[in-house]
């Protein structure tokens, strides 16, 4: 069965942008929580100080939406390329619904 790249895409990018967006609000109540996540956030995503402030906490949901997505796209594609060439290669594709 395979799996819809867009599905995928948008599941993993509101989990990963939620991410972001919980941690800071978590860090703006207590901020000492995340800081860690936030430096290490700030060493991938260009623009981000990595201090937990606002700015931070929305550029950091963008680029979690974004980013999710993109990784659930290539993670669907690259399992239902592996399912039709290498696992079964002698049936047909079929559609998932």
């Amino acid at each position: 069965m395979r799996i819809s790249t867009v599905a995928l895409g948008l599941t993993l990018g509101l989990l990963w942008g939620a991410a972001f967006f919980v941690i800071g609000m978590i860090h703006a109540v207590f901020p000492g929580y995340g800081a860690e996540f936030y430096q290490l956030a700030a060493s991938l995503y260009p623009g981000m100080k990595g201090d937990g402030s606002p700015s931070d906490l929305l550029l950091g949901t963008a680029y979690g939406l974004v980013d999710g997505f993109l990784f659930g796209v290539l993670m669907a594609w690259l399992y239902n390329l592996i399912l039709t060439k290498l696992v079964d290669p002698d049936t047909p594709e079929r559609q998932s619904r």
